[in-house]
């Protein structure tokens, strides 16, 4: 059976983005989908990531991507329904009053909370999807991290295939020895449920492999470690890195400097009455 990866290199211009780059587009966009709530900040950036979704990968890949992050949004829909404040747009009165009562405020949270979820989810799929771990790890020590850090980073993206690729050769090796996940519902989670032994020795005896081979090769000797490969910046990446930063600082500025000029303002102006009373 071939080896299960998320990562497989492509004739798509996201394949060929630097990974410092692309490192610096997810935590732009993660940024702003954590710190803003409005969805006309929101909105544009969404279709942005949707574009580079559609336009940066195969449709095969796009398939997998929006099959994957689609369910995380859907307890974001129902956001309008929890935030009561605001005027009322739709009532139901059934089967008590005010059962059921959707606001314009809570509708525009909600749709900032769904376009927030759905494009953090996206951003760290395609992310996850169009880099290799060892280059992700490599761009992440050029930013100033931990050689440790990485190597956790770069050893948590290969654990997902990796550990399902050994899900998938136990159960073949069960099926061959009359074991097949068939019946009701709880047969199968009984079935399931004999996968449990031999997964957690396959994920000890992985762990104990890595420690070792570590060890070996003298990981954590040196603060620092070379590479042969090389990661330049082409005029792209340039534009494209800057394009995303430049959009998080304005849309900060937007979001909080505003809000921030008008408290100072609010707070350091005269009242009415200090005003009257000299």
């Amino acid at each position: 059976m071939a080896r299960i990866e998320f990562y497989s290199k492509e004739d798509k211009f996201l394949y060929n983005i630097n990974p410092l780059a692309k490192l610096i587009w997810l935590v732009s966009c993660l940024i702003i989908a954590l710190l803003l709530m409005d969805f006309r900040i929101l909105l544009p950036l969404f279709f942005s990531v949707l574009l580079m979704l559609f336009l940066g990968m195969s449709l095969r890949k796009v398939k997998i991507v929006l099959l994957i992050t689609l369910p995380i949004v859907l307890f974001a829909i129902f956001y309008p329904l929890v935030v009561r404040e605001g005027t009322p747009l739709y009532v139901i009165d059934w089967p008590w009053p005010q059962f059921i009562v959707i606001t314009d405020r809570g509708l525009q949270l909600g749709i900032a909370a769904v376009l927030r979820t759905y494009m953090m989810a996206q951003v760290i799929f395609i992310t996850w999807i169009t880099t290799r771990p060892e280059d992700l790890g490599r761009a992440l020590e050029r930013i100033g991290l931990s050689p440790k850090f990485s190597i956790m980073i770069t050893m948590a993206a290969n654990f997902i295939p990796s550990m399902l690729d050994k899900l998938f050769s136990i159960r073949e090796a069960q099926k061959a020895r009359g074991s097949e996940i068939r019946g009701s519902f709880i047969e199968k989670l009984k079935s399931f449920a004999r996968l449990s032994n031999p997964m957690m020795y396959v994920m000890m005896d992985r762990a104990n492999t890595v420690s070792l081979l570590l060890a070996a090769r003298g990981f954590g000797l040196y603060p620092k470690r070379t590479s042969i490969v090389k990661y330049p910046f082409t005029t792209f990446d340039y534009i494209f890195a800057g394009a995303y930063t430049a959009f998080m600082i304005i849309s900060l500025v937007l979001g909080y400097g505003f809000r921030i000029l008008w408290t100072c303002l609010l707070y350091t102006s005269p009242s009415p009455r200090d005003l009257s009373t000299s």
